[in-house]
């Protein structure tokens, strides 16, 4: 992955854990790569009039020698256009997954739900 999109990435993860971008859990049908199947959420977010979609899914995978497979995930982050389409998708990364989480954890409030119940 090229530097200018790690820069983007931990922007747009700046911004997500600071609340200024906004994520909901959305539903939608998605075509996923390596014939995958979703884990979990599609969640989306608009940053400067751009719409972002991520999501977790898993896939088959294969040892070096084709010989063992096996389930592994990956997280991909998108920016997709009015009509849900894919415009662009950026390269799998370990900031991805960093996002991944922080976008779960503002989408579905999590940390409220711990304050609350935490303040029983």
């Amino acid at each position: 992955m090229d530097n200018q999109s790690k820069l983007v990435i931990s922007k747009l993860n700046q911004e997500t854990v600071e609340g200024k971008i906004g994520w909901n859990k959305v539903s939608r049908n998605i075509i996923l790569p390596f014939d995958g199947e979703l884990y979990g959420c599609i969640y989306e977010g608009k940053y400067k009039g751009k719409n972002f979609q991520i999501y977790k899914y898993v896939y088959n995978a294969f040892d070096i020698y084709g010989d063992f497979q096996y389930k592994t995930s990956d997280v991909r982050l998108e920016i997709i256009d009015y009509s849900n389409r894919i415009e662009w998708e950026f390269e799998s990364d370990n900031s991805i997954v960093d996002l991944y989480e922080n976008v779960r954890l503002q989408a579905l409030k999590i940390n409220d739900l711990f304050n609350e119940i935490l303040s029983d």
